[in-house]
């Protein structure tokens, strides 16, 4: 066995068959470019992840305040959020006991233990309301302040898909595939975001009547079954 004529042990090896050339240095230089380059955008890659995940985190709550499983309806500016916490404050259920303490009222005769019941169950819902508000306007305040949080880390998604880019740009020969990550980075857009503020105003506002709402009914049933004991 020998080399052969012109080459060295590093450029070539002698076998039965033929001879198997090694690597040329252009092959394996053009291949350490290809590696660096998909490191570099795998990290600007990561960066993006990371902001993109941050902002994902400030919509986390929708899940369990939107309907439809928590997928959002084109358009949420008159959604009614946290429908479960407002429909507790219990306006439909002290309107109903207003009108059956005074259909009580006009039987004849009177039906005095049914006017004491209804008005029972709705003082009942008044003490029950206050808490009930208290817990909406609890709900929706930290949603907004989430929101708000969304503004700066929108911003640091912007700087970061900014910054791919550039990188990719700089690496043209990179194979990473960024296309996951720029979809998470475009699943919560500016306008869904005023939306949601919207709907959280919307919200605030409904329950805010609801309660006021029970306390205008307390104060109508007060005038019901005057004649009654």
């Amino acid at each position: 066995m020998g080399l052969v004529a012109g080459c060295s042990h590093a450029q070539a090896i002698s076998v039965g068959g033929g001879t198997t050339p090694s690597p040329t240095p252009a092959a394996s230089t053009a291949d350490a470019g290809v590696g660096k380059a998909n490191a570099a955008v795998q990290q600007a890659v990561a960066t993006l992840t990371t902001a993109s995940s941050r902002l994902a985190a400030d919509f986390a709550w929708t899940k369990t305040a939107l309907p439809t499983s928590g997928k959002s309806p084109s358009d949420l500016s008159k959604v009614t959020l946290y429908s479960a916490q407002i429909a507790a404050i219990g306006a439909g259920s002290a309107h109903a006991a207003l009108q059956a303490a005074r259909a009580a009222a006009k039987s004849s005769p009177a039906n005095c233990p049914a006017v004491a019941s209804n008005k029972a169950e709705i003082a009942t819902l008044v003490s029950r309301a206050g808490p009930a508000l208290a817990q909406v306007q609890a709900l929706t305040s930290s949603a907004l302040g989430e929101l708000q949080r969304a503004t700066t880390d929108r911003a640091a998604v912007q700087a970061a898909l900014a910054h791919l880019a550039s990188v990719i740009q700089a690496n043209p020969q990179s194979t990473v595939d960024t296309g996951v990550a720029r979809q998470l980075a475009a699943s919560y857009t500016i306008s869904q975001q005023q939306q949601l503020q919207a709907a959280l105003l919307h919200t605030q506002a409904n329950a805010q009547a609801a309660a006021s709402s029970v306390q205008g009914t307390a104060s109508a049933a007060a005038a019901v079954g005057t004649i009654c004991p």
